[in-house]
């Protein structure tokens, strides 16, 4: 059974992305003007490439919004409360809605700087009460960090931002330890295929790493395969660290998921599970086969080694279907046993709300609701 694709969240992730609009987009006050009419600009990203603790060099950018009565926009650094703005530099409004500015090597942060700001400047002066912010993630490949005994994050999870085309739009977001009274930062490293650190990516104030976004299409080391997370703190650097895949969404998608039950009896399943490689298996291991329910929960059936063009499954007559379940959903895995941020499924059962292949959210261990 099998019809073009839809996205479908679990409500985790619904509540997740309402979080990231919330505070994200709109990390100030209410807007002096209309409420229907947004200044602060979106898509605030920038990448760190002076390898100097402590200071910055290279290009963020971000694209505007609503222009009226706008006259330029303020990049600004700031402590985690906005307190202790510094300006960065001040760029005037133009006719295109993409921005960039290289922030010159060897800047100097301000002590406790942890986080960007891009706000609004209006012809009369003002700055508007809501603006855009991204976590500085501070390059220091530089130094040598020394081993240290800290606790590691709870877990990362990567996501690709723009979901719908080929783009990669790098979020990360980190669950910090669970004790964190001796960590000040946590540092990102791309990783191979084996775990081994290929390039630093920088470090981020601890109370910064819950969201991080890196330009879309950056440029990673050829074999970079996942992210480590390590801890960091004032006697050094975790030996532990967390790790995530790097999963561009929809080429880690498997594809033309299809089964057909033949198996008569309510509530029991039997047939073959089909399905197409992912666009792009570079990074691809296996495919992992769940039931699946409306509200996020998985059910493991089997994994299946990746490599072929096509791929087949045979569910075996009488298998029981979960009470909760109305689908099978198929993740990509990588060589750290991770799946993929999202799946392909195709329903199951005839009472359920329709016969479609969607693509679904995965919803990591111990995040849920």
């Amino acid at each position: 059974m099998y019809s073009e694709p839809l996205i479908r969240f679990s409500k985790s992730v619904r509540l997740f992305l309402i979080v990231i609009m919330v505070l994200v987009s709109s990390i100030g006050m209410l807007p002096s003007r209309s409420l229907a009419v947004t200044y602060a600009p979106d898509h605030v990203v920038f990448l760190d490439t002076d390898p100097d603790e402590g200071e910055i060099g290279g290009t963020i950018s971000w694209e505007s919004r609503d222009t009226e009565g706008v006259a330029s926009y303020v990049i600004t650094a700031s402590t985690t409360y906005h307190a202790d703005q510094a300006v960065i530099a001040e760029v005037p409004l133009k006719d295109s809605k993409f921005y960039s500015y290289s922030i010159p090597e060897n800047t100097k942060l301000p002590e406790n700087a942890v986080k960007l700001n891009v706000k609004t400047k209006f012809a009369n002066g003002e700055l508007a009460d809501e603006w855009m912010v991204c976590a500085l993630i501070d390059n220091t490949s530089s130094a040598t960090p020394q081993a240290a005994n800290l606790p590691t994050a709870k877990r990362v999870v990567f996501t690709d931002y723009d979901y719908l085309s080929n783009d990669l739009f790098p979020m990360i977001r980190v669950e910090g330890a669970e004790d964190e009274t001796n960590i000040t930062h946590y540092v990102l490293y791309y990783l191979d295929d084996k775990g081994e650190k290929l390039q630093q990516i920088g470090q981020v104030a601890k109370e910064e790493s819950w969201l991080m976004k890196l330009p879309r299409n950056v440029q990673m080391p050829e074999k970079a395969k996942a992210i480590g997370v390590y801890s960091k703190g004032p006697s050094g650097e975790s030996t532990g660290r967390v790790t995530t895949g790097i999963w561009n969404i929809p080429n880690h998608l498997p594809r033309n998921v299809m089964f057909t039950d033949t198996d008569p009896d309510q509530h029991e399943i039997g047939g073959t599970l089909t399905w197409e490689r992912a666009t792009d298996e570079s990074n691809i291991t296996s495919y992992q086969i769940y039931f699946g329910s409306i509200d996020g929960k998985k059910f493991f059936i089997d994994e299946v080694a990746a490599g072929k063009s096509a791929y087949s499954y045979q569910i075996p007559e009488n298998t029981m279907v979960p009470d909760e379940a109305t689908r099978i959903e198929i993740y990509a895995a990588n060589a750290f046993g991770e799946c993929s941020d999202f799946g392909t499924q195709t329903i199951i059962q005839s009472d359920a709300p329709s016969a479609e292949t969607i693509i679904v959210r995965n919803n990591p261990a111990g995040m849920d609701d």
